[in-house]
């Protein structure tokens, strides 16, 4: 999981790989920044990992308002309430 400026070459919906694309406000852009260093150092050191999927499913919930395309909103939300994508 990840933040990127633009979508990133060689991201494929089918083979499990998600993207979403999201309109964040500035506020909101740095906040999510924040979280996601705060997961990079849990996977990286080795963390509890119910600790890193808390942090995840905390991004998921943050960001599904700003996701653009209702389709991939109405995945995300799947995922966030634990139904199969």
């Amino acid at each position: 999981m990840f933040l990127a400026s633009k979508k990133l070459e060689g991201t494929n919906t089918k083979g499990g790989d998600l993207s979403f694309e999201c309109l964040l406000p500035l506020d909101v852009y740095w906040a999510m920044e924040k979280l996601f260093k705060d997961l990079e150092y849990l996977t990286a050191s080795g963390e509890d990992q119910v600790q890193a999927l808390e942090l995840t499913h905390k991004i998921m919930k943050k960001i599904a308002t700003y996701v653009v395309g209702e389709k991939e909103r109405v995945v995300l939300k799947e995922l966030i309430d634990g139904k199969s994508a």
